[in-house]
């Protein structure tokens, strides 16, 4: 990836940001998923199913396994120090015995210190390349709750749609009933054709098909319920109602929506990788640098381990390592540098994606919001039309069939706008998800670095 794209996404996101603060405080909330669906007992069982979900396991080992490397680099920085005692039998003969055989001390203790002074920054790039990793892992977890979130949020109002259909379809049958049975006395007595009764029962056949697989279907999503919600966090889908009749939240500002694509989690995750990749190819080619330890050793031999030692030896000194011919670590400093392009290009692909993402949930929400005002007006103008057949049949001027007609054509339409409210739901629960969630976000600028949180 060039050079060019990279400054440009990193560009598109500072003036985001810039928009963003300019508009609202950085800290504002999005709205939670229990406003989004008119249920605020929802955060709660989002809270209590997350803590236990098998779903998350994978992402939260992942995260203690990056810890336990952050601390694994830290002890790096720490000297080394060592202790080993031998207890030998054999012989020797050399210039201090004057050519004499002589029977080895049996005893022979070592101590050891070395200090690595890292003056070159090799154990602070492994270090903050280990500190990255960490904050990824601790965004992609983040993203993995904001999944499971949303799931969750986007199945329970698929379920209180199903209560409504299943309702409205109850309904629908009832009235197809009624239709069959006005029939039915009406061919008896000679009045109509029978042939009108069979299509009367047709037609309240297929509303009792539509209404089981409307049952079906609820049962189905209800598993689906199960696996997401323990039994005794939250109440069976079929129990919970139909959907709120509360007008979901605005919309964001358009100018000031797009900002908050620096902090999804799956963007913060892919740029801390970026910058541990930067900071491993740092540590690679520092390695092909010399290296100064501060080393001290003592050594000595007696006959046992109750008696002082014939002979000692101790010192220290500055030992200097001097890489003459490393092709394995040329090799690996450049296999560093490319790693660190490669999760670059990662990193851009994000953000760009990230981008379209919130741009497509934007469009989705401003039109899935006009399809259920048309709805919505639809189904207010047959519910009039259905309480003026109502009058008429009351008051004796219609027939049974033709009430039950103006009852289904209501129905029709208010299955039909709750079907786009629904939908409306969904779209602002994938927006709430392209902008990050309802989550506390970890600000990356904060993290340990000399330079800007958007670049390595």
């Amino acid at each position: 990836m060039s050079k060019s794209i990279t400054v440009g996404v990193l560009g598109t996101l500072v003036s985001l940001t810039a928009v963003y603060a300019a508009a609202q405080p950085q800290d504002t909330p999005l709205p939670g998923w229990g406003v989004l669906v008119g249920r605020p007992d929802l955060e709660g069982w989002i809270t209590e199913a997350t803590a236990v979900a098998p779903s998350l396991a994978t992402a939260e080992r992942a995260e203690r396994v990056a810890a336990a490397g952050g601390a694994h680099a830290r002890a790096e920085r720490r000297p080394n120090a060592t202790l080993e005692m031998d207890y030998r039998t054999g012989r020797t003969r050399d210039a201090t015995t004057n050519g004499r055989v002589e029977d080895l001390a049996p005893v022979v203790g070592r101590a050891g210190v070395s200090w690595d002074l890292d003056l070159f920054g090799r154990v602070r790039s492994e270090i903050g390349a280990a500190r990255f990793a960490e904050l990824s892992a601790r965004h992609h977890l983040d993203d993995r709750r904001l999944w499971f979130s949303a799931e969750i949020a986007s199945t329970y109002a698929s379920g209180c749609l199903l209560n409504d259909r299943v309702r409205i379809l109850r309904a629908a049958e009832a009235a197809r009933v009624a239709i069959a049975s006005y029939t039915k006395s009406r061919v008896h007595g000679g009045l109509i054709e029978p042939s009108a009764l069979d299509h009367a029962l047709a037609l309240q056949q297929a509303a009792t098909q539509q209404r089981i697989t409307a049952e079906k279907d609820l049962s189905t999503l209800e598993a689906r319920w199960r696996y997401l919600i323990p039994d005794d966090v939250a109440p069976p889908l079929a129990d919970s109602g139909g959907l709120a009749t509360a007008i979901p939240p605005p919309l964001p500002s358009d100018d000031t929506l797009h900002a908050y694509a620096i902090n999804r989690p799956d963007v913060q995750a892919a740029h801390a990788l970026w910058r541990a990749a930067h900071h491993k190819a740092g540590s690679a080619t520092r390695g092909r640098l010399p290296s100064i330890a501060a080393v001290a050793a003592a050594q000595g031999e007696a006959p046992s381990l109750t008696q002082d030692p014939d002979s000692w030896t101790a010192w220290a000194a500055a030992r200097i390592t001097l890489p003459l011919m490393a092709p394995g670590r040329r090799a690996s400093a450049k296999l560093e540098r490319e790693r660190s392009g490669l999760q670059e290009a990662l990193f851009n692909d994000t953000t760009q994606l990230a981008l379209q993402e919130l741009q497509q949930t934007y469009r989705n929400c401003t039109h899935a919001t006009a399809a259920w005002r048309s709805a919505e007006a639809g189904a207010e103008a047959m519910q009039q039309s259905f309480e003026s057949a109502q009058r008429r049949f009351e008051a004796g001027t219609i027939p049974l069939p033709l009430l039950e007609e103006a009852r289904l054509a209501w129905l029709r339409a208010d299955e039909t706008m709750r079907m786009r409210y629904a939908d409306l739901l969904h779209r602002h629960i994938s927006l709430t998800k392209a902008c990050g969630g309802p989550l506390p976000q970890h600000d990356i600028s904060s993290q340990p670095s000399g330079q800007t949180h958007l670049s390595p």
